[in-house]
């Protein structure tokens, strides 16, 4: 990063705030991108259609973003792929085994259950309703311990995370820019979150 940006970080983690609430709201799911991703995959049949929706409207906003703005897509170069591929393997079976990212505990977790988080004041007023608007109850985690689970995938995802610089939302959202070290990522994530759920299937 060659230059501090505050207002497009400002706007850029408003939308991301709003995006959340709204999914909330409307549907009474988290909006945690590794998990709706796994999901297309692990979910019953009824459950896909909006995280396809969901994750077809990350890539189009960040294809969009880069078309209005005139700025072009930052790319890099000669990043190896094995370490794409067991970065996307960790990233994945890590967020599958702690149910999530940091950034999806941050702005969700953390939104729900901090009255200190500016972000709280959406999703408080979203849990105050009986249901969403689009279902008949609101779909929240009910782990809520700091367990074994939770600390050891968190520190996978993080490992993997610092391996390639990516989490899962970002990658996903990467594929509008053309990206193509996401291509080797995003299969090894959903890869490696296949492995955790294969693992943790009842015997």
């Amino acid at each position: 990063m060659t230059h501090f940006t505050p207002y497009a970080a400002l706007a850029g983690g408003a939308l991301i705030g709003a995006a959340a609430v709204l999914l909330l709201w409307l549907n009474g799911r988290i909006a945690g991108v590794s998990g709706i991703a796994a999901g297309l995959w692990f979910s019953a049949r009824g459950e896909r259609l909006w995280r396809l929706l969901f994750l077809v409207g990350l890539v189009a906003g960040c294809g969009a973003w880069v078309l209005l703005s005139g700025e072009p897509a930052l790319r890099r170069s000669g990043f190896p792929v094995w370490a794409l591929l067991l970065a996307g393997l960790l990233v994945g079976y890590g967020t599958s085994l702690a149910g999530g990212c940091t950034s999806g505990h941050g702005v969700c977790g953390v939104a729900r259950l901090s009255w200190r988080s500016l972000a709280a004041i959406g999703f408080r007023v979203v849990l105050r309703r009986p249901a969403p608007l689009w279902d008949d109850r609101f779909h929240l985690s009910l782990r809520h311990r700091i367990d074994a689970p939770l600390l050891l995938g968190s520190a996978l995802f993080c490992m993997g995370w610092g391996l390639a610089g990516y989490c899962p939302g970002p990658a996903i959202a990467s594929l509008g820019l053309g990206n193509a070290e996401v291509l080797w990522f995003v299969p090894a994530m959903v890869a490696g979150a296949a492995l955790q759920r294969w693992q943790a299937r009842p015997a």
